[in-house]
């Protein structure tokens, strides 16, 4: 095993999480810092799977709401409030985003936040905390929605064209990074 880069700290042996996954997985922090994986499974539901406060891990739980209506690849962020939104392409080229319904919970509330998108979502926070989604369009331009504002609950801002030409690559999800604060 590789030494650690941490004093201390050695890695752990891999595992498994088990499951039928059909896609990549997103990972976020809960607030107290137990990591939560999200997938699409076989039937195109979103599952999410979250470690136990004793480390082990809890089981595969489906998102209520969310059967039957994942296309592509979910990505996760932990707002600055310590709530995890989950963002993701339907199958019908929409993007949704599903927002802990608590602190540390399994629950979620969904939320149809744009049409008309090409490929995945990238998700980054803003300076002030409000959750961003970028996504390609199906008529190649870059789009953009953010949140209304950091608390909860939240609404989301109609979708805004960024312009530009994704041309080939639209299929392809951008890449994002958050904002930089003063």
């Amino acid at each position: 095993m590789a030494p650690s880069t941490t004093p201390g700290l050695v890695w752990a042996s891999p595992f498994t999480l088990e499951g039928g996954i059909t896609a990549d997985p997103a990972v976020a922090a809960n607030a107290d810092d137990r990591l939560s994986v999200f997938v699409r499974g076989g039937g195109w539901d979103l599952y999410v799977r979250s470690q136990k406060r004793d480390g082990t891990w809890g089981d595969w739980t489906p998102i209520a709401g969310s059967a039957g209506n994942v296309a592509g690849s979910p990505v996760a962020v932990r707002a600055p409030d310590g709530i995890i939104s989950v963002v993701w392409r339907g199958p019908d080229d929409s993007i949704w985003a599903a927002r802990q319904a608590g602190l540390n919970t399994d629950a979620y509330a969904l939320t149809k936040i744009a049409s008309g998108a090409a490929s995945d979502p990238a998700v980054a926070l803003n300076a002030d905390g409000r959750v961003s989604v970028f996504y390609n369009g199906t008529d190649r331009a870059l789009w953009h929605v953010c949140q209304t504002s950091v608390t909860y609950p939240s609404g989301w801002n109609r979708p805004e064209s960024l312009a530009g030409d994704t041309g080939t690559h639209n299929s392809l999800a951008p890449a994002a990074c958050s904002e930089a604060t003063a």
